[in-house]
């Protein structure tokens, strides 16, 4: 056989080896380890894609648009649906503005832990809690992704005490105080809050909210047909981007720093002011953030007592506190901390402090989270827990506030 056609022959037989191996893989992954895809599904990271559920509204900055039931990629790899009603709120049937004539009311207040990103209608923090209050009470989930203090205190006064709460439960989370400092969240204009040189907080509530320009685009529409399609793909992006990730840790050591300096109107990410209420030596900035944070929840406490109805505080600990050893070492790295600059218990610690003070109810996860930590990390890492991880806050909260006879 002449050398140039063996040549040929031994490249096709390699070729479709190398094929069927892949083939095989690809199977493999499919049906044991299937990765996220990119598709309308995995767009729900840009908001300001009317698609995904959200709007610009002039009263807060931006609301969850009514009466729509849009696709999510869930924490199990699959896809769900996230249901608005009437009024927008994740819900699955429609309310009307006012006071219920026949069911005590609970309104639930947050970011996107309290809006259930990343899981199903019927995997949410709201939906358990509907079923454990039963049919003489009604859940109200006001969540919206992004929302920090600021936002949720402007829903409530200007939305969430139409409908005349029972109870008024803000699931707050520990970047909340650094999403204060935000002018905007992917596009959309934030309330701004300050404080004043004689420590009075100047409130947003005559501010004019507008919508960034922004360039339209999704993820989906940018995506390769690998990406689309094909799981090894995606598998090995993925493995390629971790290993990347630790060889520049490796060989750049501490990539920087918070800095105190940093202007205000920087857009700092959510990573960075998650880490913020974990720092044992606080920043000038994280004070800063603090000082608005706790006099915004102030005003919106008192709003809420005004309206007899009952205040409910709750901490979410971040996702990443149950991470292992090594994997939040390197996620500190990032931000010139060490794992013994940091203490886990501390928002929890902040916030019970400060309901105490306030005479309101506080309920913390993080303890009773620990125990079970790897139980409630979403198989698909989506910065948010599972619904087992929601229906164990369900639990707490729910026991919590029958234990101090709120409900009745």
């Amino acid at each position: 056989m002449a050398p140039l056609k063996k040549f040929r022959k031994d490249l096709v037989a390699l070729s479709l080896s190398v094929l069927f191996i892949l083939a095989v893989l690809e199977v493999f992954l499919r049906l044991f380890y299937p990765q996220v895809i990119i598709d309308e599904c995995t767009d729900g990271d840009y908001i300001h894609i009317e698609g995904n559920g959200y709007t610009f509204s002039k009263d807060f900055g931006w609301t969850t648009i009514p009466n729509q039931t849009h696709c999510i990629w869930t924490d199990k790899g699959v896809h769900g649906t996230a249901t608005h009603n009437n009024k927008g709120l994740r819900m699955n049937h429609d309310i009307l503005v006012g006071k219920s004539q026949d069911k005590k009311r609970i309104a639930l207040f947050g970011d996107s832990f309290a809006y259930g990103y990343g899981n199903d209608q019927n995997d949410t923090l709201s939906f358990y809690l509907q079923q454990m209050f039963g049919d003489g009470w009604e859940l109200l989930n006001f969540g919206a992704s992004g929302y920090g203090t600021d936002n949720v205190y402007m829903r409530y006064t200007k939305e969430g005490r139409l409908y005349h709460p029972d109870v008024v439960v803000f699931l707050t989370y520990s970047n909340d105080p650094g999403n204060i400092l935000f002018t905007e969240y992917q596009g959309y204009a934030k309330p701004i809050f300050k404080v004043n040189s004689k420590g009075n907080l100047i409130t947003a509530e005559n501010q004019k909210f507008g919508v960034h320009p922004l360039q339209p685009r999704t993820r989906y529409l940018e995506s390769t047909i690998l990406e689309r399609h094909s799981h090894l793909y995606m598998f090995l992006q993925n493995a390629l981007a971790k290993i990347g990730y630790k060889l520049s840790v490796i060989l750049k050591g501490k990539t920087y720093k918070i800095d105190p300096s940093i202007r205000l109107s920087h857009p700092l990410g959510p990573e960075d002011s998650s880490v913020w209420l974990i720092m044992k030596n606080y920043t000038n900035l994280t004070d800063y953030a603090l000082i608005i944070h706790f006099k915004i929840l102030d005003r919106l406490v008192q709003e809420v007592k005004n309206d007899n109805a009952t205040f409910v505080l709750a901490n979410v600990p971040g996702l990443y506190l149950f991470n292992d050893r090594e994997n939040m070492e390197s996620f500190l790295a990032e931000f010139d901390l060490h794992y013994d600059d940091v203490d886990f218990t501390k928002p929890d610690k902040l916030h019970a402090d400060y309901a105490k003070s306030r005479d309101v109810l506080f309920v913390p996860f993080y303890e009773k989270f620990k125990a079970n930590q790897t139980a409630y990390i979403p198989k698909f890492y989506t910065g948010h827990y599972n619904g087992e991880g929601n229906q164990k806050m369900a639990e707490i909260l729910y026991e919590k506030i029958r234990m101090e006879n709120i409900i009745g």
